[in-house]
């Protein structure tokens, strides 16, 4: 394997793992989302103490955080997996080959010097 072979793997190899990566936190939003929904149908739905009021109000600030939190790291790696689109990577990976296997076979015909190339160096 070339350099270029390696270069093009290591960088399939990180675009997978910013897409699992952009799954999970992909997960965790929704999740974070429907617990925040939870939350504000509870307080549009029912009666409730101040202490209540209270400690749903912090349980929501603390989703709220936690939301920003996980869309803070999703969008730089949203970019970064559209930008590594697996269709590209797949071709570029499929030219670097193509190269690699034509280099493997490729044989010169002189152009200028016709016949014994070995009379040629031997004068």
């Amino acid at each position: 394997m070339n350099i270029a072979q390696n270069a093009i793997s290591e960088i399939n190899a990180v675009y997978e793992k910013t897409r699992e990566a952009c799954e999970k936190l992909t997960q965790e939003l929704s999740f974070n989302e429907r617990e925040t929904c939870d939350i504000l149908h509870f307080i549009e739905f029912e009666d409730f103490s101040l202490d209540v009021g209270y400690y749903t109000t912090l349980k929501l600030k603390k989703l709220r955080v936690a939301r920003r939190k996980i869309k803070d790291e999703l969008e730089p790696l949203q970019i970064l997996t559209s930008m590594l689109d697996s269709q590209k990577l797949v071709e570029i990976q499929k030219r670097i080959d193509t190269k690699i296997n034509k280099q493997d076979d490729r044989h010169y015909t002189p152009r200028v010097i016709m016949g014994g190339l070995a009379d040629v160096v031997n004068n």
